[in-house]
């Protein structure tokens, strides 16, 4: 049950560098889909262009020492969080009602924000965790 939100405007001046790059790669996406019907191919390109010129200059300061030790906490966080949906999954069988009901809950809890959390990016996960943790 994910739902589509219109973004009316943004100040981009408010995004911090990751939040920037995913603004941006989303509405290259979108423009990609548009571009079919309407001629947007010289203002996808132009922004493609200042895009990967942006990413040259995030990566130089994006990495630091605790990269590797962060993108390895990550992969245990996701793998944690797939043990925790296919547990929640199985409870939803329980032969108990009162069990299967809770389950049921939390899994409905959780389909709200959307599916293959563990696959988007680190800001949007943490992000979504938090938002499942207060929901609970």
């Amino acid at each position: 049950m994910s739902k589509n939100i219109m973004i009316s405007s943004i100040d981009l001046s408010h995004l911090h560098n990751l939040e920037f790059c995913s603004f941006t790669e989303h509405i290259l996406e979108a423009l990609m889909k548009v571009n079919q019907d309407l001629d947007f191919q010289k203002e996808s390109d132009l922004l493609r262009s200042g895009v990967e010129q942006f990413d040259i200059i995030l990566k130089k300061k994006k990495l630091s020492a605790c990269t590797k030790n962060v993108n390895e906490l990550d992969k245990k966080r996701c793998a944690s969080f797939t043990g925790l949906l296919q547990c929640v999954r199985g409870y939803t069988k329980h032969y108990n009602e009162d069990i299967k009901q809770a389950a049921e809950i939390i899994w409905v809890s959780i389909e709200s924000m959307g599916k293959q959390i563990v696959y988007r990016n680190y800001q949007v996960k943490s992000a979504t965790f938090y938002s499942l943790t207060l929901a609970w």
